[in-house]
């Protein structure tokens, strides 16, 4: 039985790990994939709240389709926000880029921002459950929706 699905970007994250002498370089570059920013609501939540949950989607994806072309835009909408924080531009900008960056994973590419990709989500569960972290029997489906996305 399921409580809930999640909505979200699900991206792959680049970890470099190497060792001190190790062809005077960095070891080889791994893959940690992991579902990351997104919505989460029960079932019953997306069944009664549907439409106005596409809408929240729906802005959100325009918001991150700005943003891809128009970095600065949302660096100056953060420092708005918190007037009294003592924000760095260039780093609110670079994390902004980042988050960007790694929205797409091979299996999303080319698909709408948040679309989730069955294959990404069992690579995470796969992860989740050698760490111990989840029981086998998982089903990837069971825990995410692509229906709020358009």
């Amino acid at each position: 039985m399921r409580a809930g699905r999640v909505s979200s970007a699900c991206f792959s994250l680049k970890e470099s790990r190497g060792r001190a002498g190790a062809g005077g370089g960095f070891g080889a570059a791994t893959f940690v994939a992991f579902p990351s920013y997104g919505l989460i609501a029960t079932e019953a939540t997306i069944r009664s709240r549907g439409p106005a949950l596409q809408r929240l989607v729906a802005t959100q994806q325009r918001a991150w389709a700005h943003l891809k072309d128009h970095l600065d835009d949302g660096v100056e909408a953060m420092v708005r926000q918190r007037p009294d924080a003592r924000l760095d531009r260039a780093v609110i900008r670079e994390q902004i880029r980042l988050t960007i960056e790694f929205f797409d994973t091979p299996a999303t590419r080319g698909k709408p921002i948040g679309w989730q990709a069955e294959e990404d989500w069992a690579a995470a569960l796969r992860a989740l459950e050698g760490a111990g972290a989840i029981r086998a029997g998982w089903h990837a489906g069971n825990y995410y929706t692509n229906d709020l996305i358009r």
